[in-house]
């Protein structure tokens, strides 16, 4: 029985709230001094905002995979689920991000749904050593990864094993 999550990892979000501090402390502070009083509340709302934002964000999104059932809770609590057998495309794609440097993807796309899952999140490896075994398996159809696709997740998970040892 296989069975496993894939979610973003906690430290995503201390890294996060530990620059935002800095802020929320100047917020404070100006707060306190009564330095630009106006400034100060849109400063603390947006600051509100968008930290529930990025907290409620990553600790709701998973999937989690038993046997050949994804059932994904979106970033705002949506929940879903599909088969393995209504994987319609699968592709590994690079984003050029310019604060990051380059993030790569995995898009698992249904009939009518398309998931990415970025390589930094939790369970990522296993995700991919699944859809290779279950396309060496012949469960996964050839059309359905690319020749690149597969030659790039099975970089990605020699990387992952080398890097476990």
């Amino acid at each position: 029985m296989e069975k496993f999550e894939v979610r973003f990892k906690k430290t995503d979000l201390l890294v996060y709230l530990l620059c935002e501090s800095v802020f929320i402390i100047a917020c404070i502070v100006m707060f306190i001094k009564r330095y630009n009083f106006k400034l100060s509340m849109i400063l603390a709302i947006y600051l509100f905002v968008t930290s529930a934002l990025m907290v409620s964000s990553t600790i709701l999104f998973r999937v989690s995979v038993e046997n050949e059932k994804f059932k994904v809770r979106t970033k705002f609590g949506k929940k879903y689920e599909f088969d393995l057998s209504e994987i319609f495309r699968i592709n590994y794609t690079k984003h050029d991000n310019l604060k990051h440097g380059p993030q790569y993807a995995l898009i698992i796309t249904t009939q009518n749904r398309e998931l990415e899952l970025i390589r930094q999140m939790k369970g990522f490896d296993t995700m991919v050593n699944y859809l290779l075994n279950k396309y060496n398996d012949g469960k996964i159809d050839d059309k359905v990864i690319s020749k690149y696709c597969y030659c790039s997740l099975k970089k990605i998970n020699n990387w992952f094993k080398n890097s476990n040892k």
